[in-house]
Formats: C-alpha cells, sequence, structure tokens
C-alpha cells in the first residue's frame, strides 16, 4: 500500500499570533524593567546632585567665613547677640577698612540663612550676601587667652581700659541645619602685632 504523503506546509509556515503575542510581552517585561532601572539611576543622580551642591555651598562658606577672620584687624572683632562683626582690610577697591556683620536672617517662613553683610569704615552698605541658606539656628563663641569659650566679646566681665579689648584667639560658629543635623567651624585670629 501506498502511503500518502502530507504537504509539509507547517515546517516551511512562519511564526504564529501566539508567538508573536509571547515575543511582544517578553520584549514589553523587558523594556519595563529597563526603564525602571533608568528612572533609579536617574532619581540616584539627582539626589547626588543635590547633596554635592549642599556639601559645596557648606564648603565655600566655611572657607569665606575662615578668610575673613584670620585677616581680622587688631581689636576689630566684636560678638554678642547671635551676631559678629569683622574690621578687616579691604584694599582700594573700597577705600580703606571695611565691616563685616555675619548674622542669620530668616526669609519669611523658609529657614533662614548665614549672611554676611559688607560695608565700607564709613558704614556705606556694599553687599549683602546669604553665605549658607537652610540654617535653623547659630552659635557663636570666642575663645579668651585663659582657653575658655566666651558666648560674647568683648566679655562682660573684662576689665575696662581706655584701649578697645584685643581679639579673641579663636572664634567658633555652630551652625544647626534646617535639614538635621550641625556644622561647627573653628577659626583662629591673629594675634596683636609685637
Amino acid at each position: 500500500m501506498r502511503q500518502r504523503r502530507f504537504p509539509r506546509r507547517f515546517s516551511q509556515a512562519g511564526v504564529t499570533l501566539v508567538e508573536v503575542l509571547v515575543a511582544l510581552v517578553i520584549f514589553a517585561l523587558i523594556g519595563a524593567a529597563g526603564f525602571t532601572v533608568l528612572d533609579q539611576v536617574a532619581r540616584v543622580d539627582r539626589l547626588t546632585e543635590g547633596r554635592l551642591a549642599r556639601l559645596e555651598a557648606m564648603q565655600r562658606a566655611m572657607r569665606v567665613l575662615s578668610v575673613d577672620f584670620a585677616q581680622a584687624r587688631a581689636q576689630g572683632l566684636t560678638g554678642q547677640g547671635g551676631a559678629v562683626v569683622v574690621q578687616r582690610s579691604g584694599g582700594a577697591a573700597f577705600g580703606g577698612p571695611v565691616v563685616l556683620r555675619y548674622g542669620l536672617e530668616r526669609v519669611g517662613l523658609e529657614p533662614g540663612g548665614l549672611t554676611r553683610s559688607l560695608s565700607t569704615a564709613k558704614g556705606e552698605a556694599v553687599v549683602q550676601q546669604v553665605l549658607l541658606a537652610g540654617i535653623a539656628s547659630a552659635e557663636w563663641q570666642f575663645l579668651d587667652d585663659s582657653g575658655d569659650w566666651r558666648a560674647e566679646w568683648p566679655p562682660a566681665d573684662a576689665p575696662a581700659s581706655l584701649a578697645p579689648p584685643q581679639n579673641p584667639r579663636a572664634v567658633a560658629v555652630t551652625l544647626s541645619l534646617a535639614e538635621g543635623g550641625t556644622l561647627r567651624r573653628v577659626a583662629p585670629v591673629p594675634g596683636p602685632l609685637p
């Protein structure tokens, strides 16, 4: 008996609808997983950029503060009630010495910022800048010659004399950050010239 041969159309046929749908589902799952990974990487990048910008702002503010105190004129530093005033040389651009005032100012309901106001010795305001935003509170301390930290300078118990008091040996500022945590900087102040 002769066997009947069927045409081989199954082996030569294309893909079926079910195979196409399965391939589309697999491709969609791979695409969704890739998008999720890409979204997470972008989120981490934005968070890292924000933190690095905040760290850079903190470093810049602390550097400016240290330079200002390192250039303080003899007997030119006072501090009381959350504000510090520093007299330093200003050069020809300002026509002589300048006065710097550090303080904490709030902007509306937002946490304030450590501000630096610069004016000439004649009292003319030149510029005011926010050195570091997002500060909840600032505490200043002054190191006297005996090694004690004082809350104000000149100290209230300092002997009265005709000459203005010498500068402290160092100035420390402790900033409470609005996002939590504290930042402390101790800046040495030059002593009197011999």
